[in-house]
């Protein structure tokens, strides 16, 4: 739980120096391509939860307690960019990922997200 406080504040606060477990876009490249992960966020006071699959070509699927919709993903200045259809409406949003394990990530826009078995 202080982990989580501690990597919470940093991306609030900013850091001076880049936390070792911040991913780069290499590091993120890796970890999302042909992947699955369950997540769980907030965005304007609404709970999101679902799955989000990242394929090799660009394209993602996200299924949701508010339905379906997909999009495309890249890296940009060791962020993930994802662009969805519906639920950004057409809009790019980057952010920062931590990992906080091997299969447990957050973003800096307050999401979890856990990789699923394959």
């Amino acid at each position: 739980m202080i982990r989580y406080v501690l990597i919470a504040a940093c991306l609030v606060a900013g850091c001076t120096q880049r936390p070792e477990n911040m991913m780069t876009a290499a590091d993120i490249k890796t970890m999302v391509t042909g992947n699955t992960f369950e997540y769980l966020g907030t965005v304007d006071d609404f709970v999101l939860r679902g799955t989000i699959r990242f394929n090799a070509n660009g394209n993602l699927f996200l299924d949701t307690n508010s339905g379906p919709d997909g999009g495309v993903w890249r890296t940009q200045n060791d962020q993930l960019c994802t662009t969805l259809v519906k639920f950004q409406a057409g809009q790019e949003t980057c952010f920062r990922i931590l990992a906080t394990s091997d299969t447990q990530f957050i973003t800096t826009h307050g999401f979890r997200a856990d990789l699923v078995a394959q």
